[in-house]
């Protein structure tokens, strides 16, 4: 972890190399952006994909091709869908630098991909519904699924005190 003001405390100072600046964008920007499990997975996404690649470069310095080169290596790996993850989180610092005038254009912008196919499963009918719930009657999970099923909330989104898990 890196201080984001290093130098003498001065808080106007920003890093102007891709780790010392990405550390200084989750730190201060990503963290407020996304959930506690989302900026843990992307700080370790970070950690294998970009801060091995790119290390200390100084971002004025970083290409279209240095950046093309890294989403191409992940998506011949057969990662496609963390190819996606990895262009969003890269393109979100540079876009961080940008804004921040520390580069004038995103050497991501114009990075050539291929978005993952995502599949998407369906819905229950009727009848499945019914059977779910009816062979969950009486049980403890009966609850969790029905407010699931007719809220759409995903089971990291239905809060539950510690106390009252599933008791």
């Amino acid at each position: 972890k890196i201080n984001p003001f290093p130098k003498n405390g001065n808080p106007n100072y920003l890093p102007t190399t891709f780790h010392s600046f990405a550390n200084y964008y989750f730190e201060n920007y990503r963290i407020k952006k996304v959930g506690v499990e989302t900026y843990k997975k992307d700080l370790t996404r970070y950690k294998k994909y970009l801060e091995p690649y790119f290390k200390e470069t100084p971002l004025v310095k970083i290409t279209l091709a240095q950046c093309q080169k890294r989403m191409d290596d992940i998506v011949e790996q057969g990662k496609g869908k963390t190819a996606d993850e990895i262009f969003f989180l890269m393109n979100g610092i540079f876009k961080y630098a940008k804004n921040n005038h520390i580069i004038q254009n995103s050497p991501s912008d114009a990075v050539f991909r291929v978005q993952h196919e995502k599949a998407s499963g369906s819905a229950l009918t009727k009848a499945e519904e019914q059977q779910l719930l009816s062979s969950l009657k009486g049980s403890k999970f009966q609850i969790c699924f029905a407010i699931a099923l007719y809220t759409g909330l995903r089971p990291n989104e239905y809060p539950i005190s510690p106390q009252s898990r599933f008791s």
